[in-house]
């Protein structure tokens, strides 16, 4: 099979894995969201600001470098495993020493007792990253995307039963845990390439100055990513942090699984083609101008039917999180493209270059939603407004110079479906103006999403031959 055919096969399973197992995450989600209250997730949003603080150090990049590198031995990724599960061990440990004082910072005493037993999935992602890794450099994502879709089911189960029992924010908590146990032995069985765990960790010297900095951009990335989430903790107070957590999940939902669907074939793949640049970039450029197609409508289309998707799906209790929603959604797009380029950019092998992107965006974010966060859930989710575009609008200067794009090659790329999401933005709010939609109904709710999609559809196939040819093939 060519190279070509392996990416191919690889994007379709990996498109499949995530589709199935968004499809039934998505509908246990939101039957969860009816059952937890808005502290329960202001709970766990702090939990997660400190568990993603530590993740940056779960692995030392050293998962990456596995795949990137052009040669490994037995001995070298025998050694890279041991350095993975030590490092595991040791943070689930401090963890679960830190967890009081942490408790006592955010002034919630049960956050303690959810870190310690949330630290476990330190050790249960260390011992999986090698195995995980070893698939990804072999483009295996048929098995990738079974595994994923296995544990992603078992996750999603697991945190509904234990909902439905009454274990509030523990059954978030928990549900996680399992779904990490099942998705590691499964990892660990399948491994291509078995070599137990060794301590010679000069063998992994070579990988560490490629890790080393994506490590240091992933630590960076931390205040970049959580930094709005740390904020609000300390000045809005769980309910206000709540409501702007599940707003920005939701509109940011399609993006996270679409670039997870392509972050993992596209880090491998580019890696191996990281010479042939004009291959490269038509790559990007293709697969820029599909996740365009496939996420601009979810986006928009979520963010025009949120005052009756809200109230009606997840329950009236959040029907203050529509703003933030549909505020956070207007630059979802732009944080696609960085994503992206951040990607194409590490597996170039200039891991440095995305380290400084990051830096950027770790200065300019955190000062916005600061501001932003003065004037409650609202204020933070129009912090991403103003934050997404300066960050993309000084960084894309380095991107280009690596990647060799143009801005007007990226916005040739994804011209089509924007102007295919306005008109379908359009239709939608003639919808309700002609259907007079006051109170919100579910009758107007299909209508708002049938005509919304043959608005989209329609547009897309009329103006764009390059959709309708790989369609039709």
């Amino acid at each position: 099979m060519s190279l070509q055919q392996k990416i191919t096969s690889s994007l379709k399973w990996t498109a499949f894995g995530k589709a199935a197992s968004q499809a039934f995450s998505w509908v246990v989600t939101l039957y969860v969201i009816r059952l937890l209250a808005p502290g329960d997730y202001g709970l766990m949003a702090m939990a997660s600001v400190v568990i993603a603080f530590l993740s940056t150090f779960n692995e030392f990049g050293l998962g990456a470098a596995l795949v990137q590198a052009k040669d490994l031995d037995d001995r070298r990724i025998g050694a890279v495993y041991g350095a993975m599960l030590i490092l595991g061990l040791c943070l689930s440990a401090l963890l679960a020493l830190a967890a009081p004082r942490i408790g006592q910072f955010f002034n919630e005493p049960r956050l303690a007792d959810l870190l310690t037993v949330a630290g476990l999935q330190f050790v249960l992602n260390a011992a999986s990253i090698v195995p995980e890794s070893m698939m990804q450099r072999a483009l295996a994502f048929k098995p990738l995307s079974l595994v994923e879709l296995v544990g992603t089911l078992v996750n999603s189960l697991a945190t509904l039963v234990l909902a439905v029992a009454g274990y509030g924010v523990w059954s978030l908590v928990l549900g996680n845990l399992v779904g990490a146990v099942v998705r590691t032995a499964i990892f660990v069985a399948l491994n291509p390439r078995r070599v137990p765990p060794n301590l010679y960790f000069r063998q992994a010297a070579t990988l560490l100055s490629f890790g080393s900095y994506l490590t240091a951009g992933r630590f960076v990335s931390f205040f970049m990513s959580q930094a709005d989430v740390f904020i609000g903790a300390k000045l809005l107070g769980k309910d206000a942090l709540g409501l702007y957590t599940v707003a920005l999940h939701l509109a940011s939902l399609p993006v996270n699984k679409a670039m997870s669907i392509v972050n993992q074939v596209a880090f491998s793949a580019i890696s191996r083609i990281q010479d042939q640049r004009a291959q490269m970039q038509q790559g990007l450029l293709d697969a820029l101008r599909w996740l365009a197609y496939l996420t601009l409508p979810l986006i928009y289309g979520l963010a025009c039917v949120a005052p009756d998707f809200v109230p009606l799906v997840i329950g009236p209790n959040w029907v203050d999180a529509v703003l933030p929603l549909q505020l956070v959604a207007i630059v979802m797009p732009l944080r696609l493209i960085s994503a992206l380029f951040s990607t194409a950019i590490n597996a170039s092998g200039r891991a440095d270059v995305g380290f400084r992107n990051t830096l950027t965006a770790a200065l300019i974010l955190p000062l916005c939603f600061l501001v932003g966060a003065q004037w409650g859930a609202v204020g933070l989710a129009g912090a991403w407004v103003v934050g997404v575009p300066a960050v993309l609008l000084v960084n894309f200067r380095p991107i280009s110079r690596v990647l060799g794009l143009r801005a007007l090659q990226v916005l040739q790329a994804v011209q089509v479906p924007l102007l295919a999401a306005l008109v379908m933005i359009a239709v939608v709010f003639a919808i309700r103006l002609l259907l007079e939609l006051t109170v919100p109904t579910w009758g107007g709710l299909f209508a708002q999403i049938a005509t919304g999609a043959v608005a989209y559809l329609g547009t897309a196939f009329l103006l764009d031959r390059w959709i309708a040819s790989r369609c039709s093939h």
